[in-house]
């Protein structure tokens, strides 16, 4: 009994420090909003196309990790550990991930275009916001908001090459675009929920093994690219498709 209470009340204050940092976050971005530099970009990397570039050179690996445990990320660790902050954004990324995996699982068994799909698709949308909320605590800001009503619609559309941090970024752009698809390795099937949200989103399968991989993900990026109507009329592409260049960086 008092070893429940004690679990139940360690992860309640994790719930509370959960909310009072997501509180803190927003009165930041209502009364002091970040300002984004406008900087030049330098290319640095061989892979940049830099001045040192060499002709088959470069491709090497990005460094998007802080190298080794500074003092900053130690904090954040034993603070989380110790307010019970870890346990309740781990659990509530497990739960509404699985709860995720479900709903795209049960709507790939409706046709596109229906009322089911529709449905399961805003609830995709919808759950990922929600699993951003539990399991982080940052601000959202779309610039050019108006550059976006192409998606959903029908016609040509063109690629958005995002650049994220983790996965929860690709999660959070899901919720923006308001249903995104993808290109999506075939070793990753075995995570659950990613082959069933490869399928409903219409993904491109990318098998590695494959030696023609290369011309069969660009026919299937031209797919959502020209998204040219079938013979009833239909655009069959409404969906924002994504490239994520971090994720191909090393292959």
């Amino acid at each position: 009994m008092v070893v429940g209470l004690v679990i139940a009340g360690y992860f309640g204050f994790g719930f509370v420090f959960h909310l009072l940092l997501w509180f803190v976050a927003l009165l930041q971005n209502c009364f002091c909003p970040y300002r984004w530099p406008d900087l030049s970009l330098q290319n640095k990397r061989k892979s940049d196309g830099g001045e040192e570039a060499k002709v088959g050179a470069g491709h090497e690996c990005y460094e998007y990790d802080t190298p080794g445990w500074p003092p900053y990320a130690v904090f954040k660790l034993v603070l989380s550990l110790c307010t019970g902050l870890l346990l309740f954004r781990l659990i509530s990324f497990v739960v509404v991930f699985a709860v995720v995996a479900l709903n795209v699982k049960i709507g790939c068994y409706f046709a596109p275009f229906s009322c089911g799909h529709r449905f399961c698709n805003a609830n995709f949308a919808l759950l990922s916001r929600l699993l951003c909320n539990l399991s982080s605590c940052y601000t959202i800001q779309v610039f050019h908001r108006e550059r976006l009503k192409w998606m959903g619609q029908a016609g040509n559309h063109p690629v958005v090459v995002p650049n994220h941090i983790n996965m929860l970024e690709a999660f959070s752009l899901e919720y923006i675009t308001w249903g995104m698809s993808g290109c999506v390795a075939k070793s990753q099937f075995s995570i659950p929920g990613v082959k069933s949200a490869c399928q409903f989103s219409n993904g491109v399968a990318v098998d590695t093994k494959d030696k023609d991989v290369k011309q069969k993900v660009n026919a299937g990026i031209m797919k959502f690219v020209v998204n040219e109507p079938d013979e009833r009329g239909q655009y069959p592409y409404s969906r924002a498709f994504v490239i994520y260049p971090e994720g191909i960086t090393n292959s």
